[in-house]
């Protein structure tokens, strides 16, 4: 199980939204002794009953772990059973399987195979039925969708964005941006040195963190990385993001575990914000210097720098870095796939 996984695992288990539908234990007298007429039970006296939560976890690919979790249920009628499928419009949906209930609760995994956020499978529905499971159909049982809001905000963080200029997520433009200025910084360290490279080499890296023109040298130029927007400051990557997650958090009522998830991304996008920025202070004094040593120990800052954005920072120093308390970008993009949280209950 990765990290990930674990993590989320734990935490949306924690946060899960509580199940109020009727049990198979609540009974009403009909005046014809001890017929069930609760959720479940056989022949014309069954109806759906339970509640709880779906949402997709790493499995063979990212996000193909259909995970469920319900409460308040009861066993199918007799001669039928559970399954499940996940949808998409304009797509056949992928059947999950036969689910099966324990002591009125649900605790199901299915890998289906393929990244499902990332090819938009957004809804989750369940049938009773006696067709073996070959196709969603017989008395529907349990239905849930993404929020549609949220759903377009997770593929505009993750997967793919009009507004960055190569058309991947913001979280991940971001990521393939620092991962460009790492590389320049570490190459102009692996270089044998030379004053005029090593500062243009720093100016382009400081004006690529702070998405700036600027000739911090005076030699006469202002030198960038081109095709990237800047991490920092107006239009830039992280106000992309904090813009998009301000959107997500705007459609759920407090309370809401999905309000709790995009806190989370945004405190890990604040993390990242804050390490992008002292790289970019090492590589600007990195721009003017003259001595070797200086210059090399600046940029050394930066890279040091630019990997805890990448990557988080042991603050503990126990030898991990967490991904809850002490992640930054991964940890940003772990918790707005938790986002894409279905509510499931009886329709």
């Amino acid at each position: 199980m990765t990290v990930r996984r674990a993590l989320l695992l734990a935490v949306v288990t924690g946060l899960s939204i509580g199940c109020n539908g009727p049990g198979g234990a609540d009974k009403e007298d009909t005046g014809a002794g001890d017929e069930d007429t609760g959720g479940g039970g056989t022949g014309d006296l069954w109806r759906p009953a339970g509640s709880g939560v779906a949402y997709f976890l790493d499995g063979t690919v990212d996000n193909s772990l259909f995970h469920l979790e319900l409460t308040r249920c009861t066993d199918p009628a007799e001669g039928e059973a559970y399954y499940g499928w996940v949808s998409k419009s304009g797509a056949d949906p992928i059947a999950v399987g036969e689910i099966t209930v324990s002591n009125e609760e649900v605790y199901f995994e299915s890998d289906i195979g393929e990244n499902a956020l990332l090819a938009g499978y957004d809804t989750f529905e369940a049938w009773a039925t006696d067709n073996g499971g070959t196709a969603p159909e017989g008395r529907q049982l349990w239905v849930g969708q993404v929020d549609p809001i949220v759903y377009d905000v997770i593929q505009n963080l993750v997967f793919a964005s009009a507004l960055t200029p190569d058309g991947q997520g913001s979280l991940r433009s971001l990521e393939t941006a620092l991962q460009e200025v790492r590389t320049l910084a570490q190459d102009t360290l692996d270089a044998p040195f030379s004053a005029s490279s090593f500062t243009d080499a720093s100016e382009s890296i400081a004006n690529s963190l702070e998405g700036v023109a600027e000739d911090r040298n005076d030699d006469g130029s202002a030198t960038t990385i081109e095709g990237q927007l800047g991490v920092l400051g107006d239009g830039g990557y992280v106000e992309l993001i904090l813009a998009d997650l301000t959107a997500a958090t705007g459609q759920v009522e407090p309370g809401n575990p999905i309000k709790d998830y995009v806190n989370y991304a945004y405190d890990c996008t604040q993390e990242v914000e804050s390490h992008a920025r002292y790289a970019a202070i090492n590589a600007d004094v990195a721009s003017v210097c003259l001595a070797e040593d200086s210059c090399r120990g600046r940029m050394e800052d930066a890279v040091t720098e630019i990997d805890s954005a990448l990557n988080g920072f042991d603050t503990n120093e126990d030898g991990t870095i967490d991904l809850l308390t002490e992640g930054t970008l991964e940890c940003a993009i772990s918790w707005v796939a938790a986002m894409a949280q279905m509510s499931v209950a009886t329709p």
